[in-house]
């Protein structure tokens, strides 16, 4: 306390100092002075000219002094009413924006790991709830099984009923072992490729944007795009009572928005094929576009859901870049 008060104290006397000096400048400034006859006669025509502008008539102007002390007095009553407000304003131009890089860094500070390992520990441990409650209806229960049907698997009855929330807990969700090892291992394997370009927080919101995107892409996509490409509404009782999960649409947003952003990167197919990034991503999607117009009837592949999450992630990156189209 006592310091601050000796900094308030002596910021007030530089302050006064520098008003006394400024009213002294000013006043010098307006005090008559004695000037020959001819120059009188001279200044008497210039302010009579009709090319006389405004701007050329003596004016006094605030110096550096008075500009710098303004700052002070803005500071001062900034700090008055907090420490920290005032020591914010009181900071240059370079000094805020070193300010803002750490508010930032401080925001993204979270550890990249963590976040890729705790979305694929909610993954995992999804996948035992679904193990768990196949077990329990194998033995004659059939309740955990039926709670992770209604909770844990998108479509429209889920909505019709009520329940918004699978659109996002579907994202987490897999029954089988290979849908469930595929799906992380290429996440496991993309995810660190994108978090030192987009950061691990955006991590979380390209999985959950995606996933939501996906899961509503699986809904409406039989009334909006079906009646458009076939003329008909004959998929819609195909596709309306279906329900989907998986991480897919995330996993697929996370591989086009990398792509998107760095398009000449090499992209292992299958795990083993090298291409570039572009080549695969393109590919992929028109295999995926195919897939969701001509679906085979024996396929339980939501390929309208990739699709979905592929989109999502080619409107995220083009969203970082400040532009949609």
């Amino acid at each position: 306390g006592t310091n601050i008060r000796q900094q308030l104290s002596l910021a007030l006397r530089r302050i006064r100092a520098l008003f006394e000096q400024d009213h002294r400048r000013l006043h010098h400034a307006k005090s008559p002075t004695l000037h020959h006859a001819g120059d009188k006669e001279r200044r008497g025509r210039a302010s009579h000219s009709p090319h006389t502008n405004a701007r050329d008539t003596h004016r006094w102007r605030p110096s550096r002094r008075f500009a710098s002390t303004m700052t002070w007095l803005v500071g001062l009553r900034s700090l008055l009413r907090g420490p920290c407000r005032g020591l914010r304003t009181m900071r240059s131009t370079p000094e805020r924006a070193h300010g803002t890089i750490k508010r930032r860094k401080k925001a993204s500070s979270l550890p990249p790991e963590s976040v890729i390992l705790g979305l694929l520990g909610v993954n995992t441990a999804v996948f035992g709830a679904w193990m768990y409650a196949r077990d329990r209806a194998q033995h004659g229960d059939a309740h955990p099984y039926a709670f992770m049907m209604r909770h844990f698997t998108s479509g429209e009855p889920q909505l019709l009923a009520g329940r918004w929330w699978t659109l996002l807990t579907s994202c987490f969700s897999h029954q089988d072992t290979m849908h469930w090892g595929v799906n992380m291992l290429t996440f496991a394997l993309t995810a660190p490729a994108i978090v030192p370009i987009i950061g691990a927080p955006s991590l979380v919101s390209l999985y959950v944007g995606a996933g939501l995107a996906s899961s509503f892409t699986s809904i409406v996509w039989p009334y909006i795009v079906d009646p458009i490409v076939h003329g008909e509404r004959t998929s819609l009782a195909r596709r309306r009572y279906t329900y989907s999960q998986g991480a897919s649409g995330s996993v697929y947003a996370i591989l086009s928005a990398f792509t998107m952003m760095r398009p000449s990167s090499t992209i292992y197919l299958f795990f083993a094929i090298p291409m570039p990034a572009w080549a695969c991503i393109g590919g992929l999607f028109a295999w995926e576009w195919y897939n969701a117009h001509f679906p085979s009837p024996q396929s339980h592949t939501d390929s309208v859901g990739h699709v979905g999450g592929l989109l999502a992630g080619v409107l995220y990156a083009r969203m970082r870049r400040g532009r949609l189209f």
